[in-house]
């Protein structure tokens, strides 16, 4: 859920636009959304990092680690640290990377909690105090850790990080067995923040206050569930620091990262005409408007900075528009027709002359230009309809999208609006439709934005996969526009498997925010 004013203004857009339905927000949220003034705009109390923020163990290797931490103003890359199970001496980067590895925990959240906590990261003089209470671990608003025997039992760099980076583990773990954490935190459960001595007493004093009124978060993810669970304040820009803290170091080091799912398309600003397919987290340029076009529409190009393209790796270009023939330069000259990112083998040249296909239009192509499609089945003389053809049961009306011998219910006929728009259907028999195998249903396409009729959620379609994008902020971010979320039946939606949220992710590109300067008095 999304709670600043900028959300309401998103919703009523996009009811405007797609005319049907509208993410929503409760009356509750919108009450703390309100008193944001004085935040970042960009700042959401309901979604601070996605779950794979959070759980990117592999995000820094012990040397970026420790080379990071060389390029900061802080004593902690040429400290010495006891490792208090072992006996020995490690860097402070060593034993991020270790908790990180044990716990599955992004190395790169628990650096900023050392910062977030006690400013490990950029001071140059820490003192005894900052670094046997690094991150805050079992340090609280009731207790006096100097003199708590629990937390006494934590004391020191190594078994605060080690026992945080396991604290937050054991939270999304809680989450995923029992759908809150052991203070409560849940997804989608609205919660007042604070750390009140009484719970029961509305007028505590520990409640926390956001410009003088209560303050309600309801998580949208895990992450950030286990972040309130951990510190339970929203913060703000003066006074205490809390999860605004957190954000805005986050962003400081990290940025608001740019990563987009497979199946997206992008063109980069200062390059038009030029498209990109995202695919396997690689960037594949089509060769030509032509050949971007024979699969693709231009409404779901997203324009970007060319320094979010440069991130990616480029892999193999899109030479050819689908359906075309391609033939080896070897020897054999072998003949193939492409569909999608495979070829498929003409068993012979008879094969070849039943479907009718000219001869003018082989394309001859490098052996190791064919080897970057996938094998695909055989055609042989058996084979019904290699380029695909609609087919109605003459009996039910029930309509299939026959290929390469098998056929696919359309389940909706928007579908056929959507991707088949002015193709004929052929009729045919129940009896001969149900000799060809059954394939699975046609989907949506990737790179499709969609969302149900009976939902607010928005989903972007990767790998066949539905990926609920998660904020405003998100959607902005990855430059989405209203007018390509396409509304369906809950029918088609339900085809897609729900896949991993869409939300800050892993990529290098960063968009640096100002970190001002805030005192942090959290409790854990």
């Amino acid at each position: 859920m999304m709670t600043t004013k900028r959300s309401q203004i998103f919703f009523s857009a996009l009811l405007i636009i797609i005319s049907l339905f509208v993410f929503t927000t409760n009356d509750t949220l919108a009450q703390t959304g309100a008193n944001l003034v004085g935040y970042d705009p960009n700042f959401d109390p309901d979604f601070l990092i996605s779950d794979s923020d959070l759980t990117d163990y592999n995000s820094m290797d012990m040397g970026q680690i420790y080379d990071w931490l060389k390029k900061q103003s802080g004593k902690l890359s040429t400290m010495s640290i006891l490792d208090t199970d072992t006996g020995q001496h490690k860097s402070a980067g060593q034993i991020i990377w270790e908790a990180a590895q044990t716990h599955l925990i992004n190395p790169q959240y628990l650096i900023v909690l050392l910062q977030k906590e006690q400013g490990l990261i950029e001071d140059s003089d820490p003192s005894e105090y900052q670094l046997n209470w690094a991150t805050g671990y079992k340090i609280c608003d009731h207790c006096n850790p100097l003199t708590d025997p629990d937390t006494l039992l934590v004391k020191g760099f190594y078994k605060q990080v080690e026992r945080a980076a396991n604290r937050h583990k054991m939270y999304l773990q809680d989450l995923s067995t029992n759908g809150q954490t052991v203070s409560g935190w849940s997804v989608g459960k609205t919660k007042r923040s604070g750390a009140p001595y009484n719970r029961n007493d509305a007028s505590d004093p520990g409640w926390e206050k956001i410009n003088g009124q209560p303050s309600y978060v309801a998580p949208i993810n895990k992450a950030t569930a286990a972040l309130y669970t951990y510190t339970p304040w929203v913060g703000g820009p003066t006074g205490v620091g809390g999860n605004y803290l957190f954000w805005t170091l986050w962003n400081k080091y990290w940025g608001q990262k740019i990563v987009y799912p497979d199946g997206t398309l992008l063109q980069a600003t200062q390059e038009p005409g030029k498209y990109w397919l995202i695919q396997d987290g690689k960037r594949r340029q089509f060769n030509s408007k032509s050949v971007f076009l024979s699969n693709y529409n231009e409404n779901q190009i997203i324009t970007t900075d060319i320094k979010v393209l440069e991130a990616y790796t480029i892999s193999s270009p899109i030479k050819y528009p689908n359906y075309s023939l391609l033939q080896s330069k070897a020897k054999d000259k072998t003949i193939y027709l492409l569909v999608d990112d495979t070829k498929r083998k003409f068993d012979s040249r008879a094969t070849f002359a039943k479907f009718g296909y000219n001869p003018e239009e082989i394309i001859p192509v490098d052996q190791q230009e064919l080897d970057q499609y996938v094998d695909g089945e055989i055609l042989t003389t058996k084979e019904i309809y290699p380029n695909g053809t609609l087919i109605q049961d003459s009996k039910t009306g029930g309509i299939y999208l026959v290929q390469s011998s098998i056929k696919h219910p359309i389940i909706d006929r928007q579908l056929i609006t959507l991707y088949y728009r002015g193709r004929k259907t052929k009729p045919m028999t129940t009896k001969d439709l149900d000799k060809i195998i059954t394939g699975d249903p046609i989907k949506l396409k990737n790179g499709t934005l969609t969302k149900a009729e009976s939902s607010p959620i928005v989903y972007f379609i990767s790998n066949g996969k539905k990926l609920p994008i998660t904020s405003e902020t998100t959607f902005n971010l990855l430059g989405y526009k209203f007018s390509n979320v396409i509304v369906v039946s809950d029918k088609i939606l339900s085809l897609h498997e729900l896949g991993q949220e869409i939300g800050a992710g892993n990529s290098s590109n960063t968009m640096e925010q100002i970190n001002p300067s805030i005192n942090t008095n959290q409790t854990n």
